[in-house]
């Protein structure tokens, strides 16, 4: 975690009596876990991130920061999978380790959770057109690779997102795409595609794995991730070299997408990718309207596979009853797109294809004060 991006981020701890999010300044401070920093003196490998206004505890091990409510309880329900992962990518000092086992979170009674990176994340990273070259494909099919090349529902959004910026004309007094949260960023490869047009990119994600694995990629950190291995049959793998260059401008913490670690009215942009087909659509939705500044942008993607009356219990179909609720919280389509095809190479003989509506929607009600 860089030190010097804390200024972006917010405590989302509880206030008592139901009185919100605290929403305090974090500070780096001596703790319970030995401070150790990389040879950048910004990047905390491991430490301790404090709440300067309720003094709520956030663990940083392996450079991750863990910017949940209940950081114990979190560590807890993951540790197992956590460490396998941890283990192998993480580089954690033995000082972390000796942390790690006086804590016993092994014996938490918490329901416990499988903290894994899908295997294929990483081919976000990746041509779907280069993986099968070598295949002898119907020419049809390959046809249709090439023509959606660089037009998947990622690429698509960060383009919605250059294009529909706040014009002189609109009244809106700021400095454009200053900030940009990836809600739900998996490995990382939408926030790679959003770094080029925004000043700084924040990538959330409840898997603490994943964003050990995002922050290798983009930041190299705590070491950099540039090799992996595509599945061509069922146990065997081909070794790809992954070599991007860092991201300076990017960081990846662990933080919940229905409980942002922001401030209201911060964010010029939050994309929320594949995300309301996994949990309740209207929290990740109002999470998002609520960090969005006037004139910013929810960059919205979704197949929207999941379950019949998920949103409502009207014979509305899920796309039409989130725009209804986009339309509730001042979010207006400004652009979209529909059954863009989103390829997922499986193995050389299997691909997935989900069809995504890709939507932008500006924030167009003006608050008082702004």
């Amino acid at each position: 975690m860089r030190i010097s991006y804390l200024k972006h981020l917010s405590c989302p701890a509880s206030r008592p009596k139901r009185m919100g999010r605290c929403g305090g300044k974090l500070a780096v401070q001596p703790g319970e876990i030995p401070s150790r920093l990389a040879d950048d003196d910004d990047e905390l490998l491991e430490g301790n991130v404090v709440c300067e206004g309720c003094g709520a505890w956030h663990p940083v091990l392996g450079g991750v920061l863990v910017l949940v409510p209940k950081p114990r309880l979190y560590l807890g329900g993951r540790f197992a999978s956590l460490m396998v992962f941890a283990g192998v990518h993480a580089d954690l000092s033995n000082d972390a380790r000796r942390w790690l086992a006086g804590q016993h979170f092994d014996l938490y009674e918490v329901p416990k959770k499988q903290d894994t990176v899908d295997s294929n994340a990483v081919l976000h990273f990746e041509r779907v057109a280069d993986l099968m070259a070598e295949l002898p494909l119907p020419e049809s099919f390959r046809a249709f690779l090439e023509e959606w090349d660089g037009k998947t529902p990622f690429d698509l959004l960060a383009e919605m997102g250059r294009a529909h910026r706040a014009a002189p004309e609109s009244g809106i007094h700021r400095e454009n795409d200053r900030l940009a949260v990836d809600a739900g960023c998996g490995a990382g490869g939408l926030v790679y595609r959003l770094a080029p047009h925004y000043e700084t990119v924040f990538g959330v994600d409840l898997s603490f794995s994943s964003v050990l694995l995002a922050r290798s990629i983009l930041l190299h950190q705590p070491r950099k991730f540039d090799r992996h291995y595509v599945r061509t049959e069922r146990d065997a793998f081909t070794p790809r070299n992954l070599d991007h260059a860092p991201h300076p401008n990017v960081e990846v913490i662990v933080a919940d997408c229905t409980n942002l670690p922001f401030d209201d009215k911060s964010a010029d942009a939050v994309a929320s990718a594949n995300i309301v087909d996994i949990v309740h659509p209207h929290t990740p939705l109002r999470e998002a309207a609520r960090v969005i500044r006037t004139g910013g942008h929810l960059l919205f993607t979704d197949p929207f596979k999941i379950a019949a009356g998920m949103f409502s219990t009207t014979s509305r179909g899920p796309l039409e009853d989130a725009k209804r609720y986009l339309a509730s919280m001042d979010l207006h389509p400004v652009e979209e797109h529909d059954f863009v095809p989103w390829i997922w190479h499986r193995f050389k003989r299997q691909v997935q294809i989900y069809f995504n509506y890709c939507g932008a929607f500006r924030k167009e009600h003006k608050e008082e004060g702004e």
